[in-house]
């Protein structure tokens, strides 16, 4: 999943497929502007709806419509009781926390440098033990994935997109001058679910951010999707689901 620099762009992606051209650590203009797939799900025609889990402060209440209808967001611990209970909507964002919390035994989850990774490693096994353990296992797809590459060279150049008159560009970028016309360095994605075949590897899509809210927008709005070429262009995942009858085999973990 190619992303093209640093945290703030490459996760506004992951909301619209758009940075409002943004290509900066921009934490408040961007953000703001950004219609997410959040807002696009709230349309009172949309019967899907969405929820976004968050343990302590989110980004995501940089936007201002979401920072207007915060109906969305719910506390991480009740994630495992929702997933018991088999109340999940259509579509869930969970956030990791950021930041250390140690008078409270709490501490950062992101993995997220400087932070250490097995915080972030328990976070991925709550999710998935939650969800493996409930009776919507056989209909959920979940997505552990990052903003960014974490520094990491990639011996692959970053691909070039071929523009598509048929829909508008996302807006440029100026400060630096980026026209979003070409992916970014591999960042690492994880698809979980008993509808892919085991050791699965896939070779044959390019996946990026704004795969996912064109995913969620071809799943959950009919088809639909935003005018953004970026979102129109990106590969969905459930392309990866091709077993017709659901795995019944669970991997072991060794947590010595």
């Amino acid at each position: 999943m190619p992303g093209h620099g640093s945290t703030i762009p490459n996760r506004l992606f992951v909301h619209g497929a758009s940075s409002v051209g943004s290509l900066t650590q921009d934490v408040a203009i961007a953000p703001a502007k950004l219609k997410t797939i959040f807002e696009v799900m709230d349309d009172p025609a949309n019967p899907d709806t969405y929820r976004i889990y968050t343990d302590g402060a989110s980004v995501l209440l940089a936007n201002l419509y979401l920072a207007h209808h915060q109906g969305g967001f719910h506390p991480y611990s009740d994630f495992r009781t929702d997933c018991a209970n088999g109340d999940l909507p259509a579509y869930t964002f969970i956030e990791p926390s950021y930041d250390d919390d140690a008078a409270n035994g709490k501490y950062a989850r992101s993995q997220h440098p400087d932070f250490p990774v097995d915080e972030g490693e328990g976070l991925i096994l709550e999710v998935y033990t939650a969800i493996r353990n409930s009776a919507m296992w056989n209909d959920t797809l979940l997505l552990i994935t990052y903003d960014e590459h974490g520094g990491l060279y990639d011996h692959v150049p970053p691909p070039s997109l071929t523009a598509d008159p048929a829909y508008p560009p996302v807006p440029a970028a100026k400060e630096p001058a980026f026209a979003f016309d070409r992916l970014g360095v591999r960042v690492p994605a994880v698809i979980v679910s008993p509808y892919i075949p085991r050791g699965t590897v896939v070779h044959d899509a390019i996946f990026d951010h704004a795969s996912i809210p064109a995913t969620a927008a071809k799943l959950f709005l009919s088809g639909s999707q935003s005018g953004s070429r970026r979102e129109q262009r990106a590969a969905t995942f459930e392309r990866v689901l091709t077993l017709s009858t659901p795995r019944a085999d669970t991997p072991i973990f060794n947590l010595q």
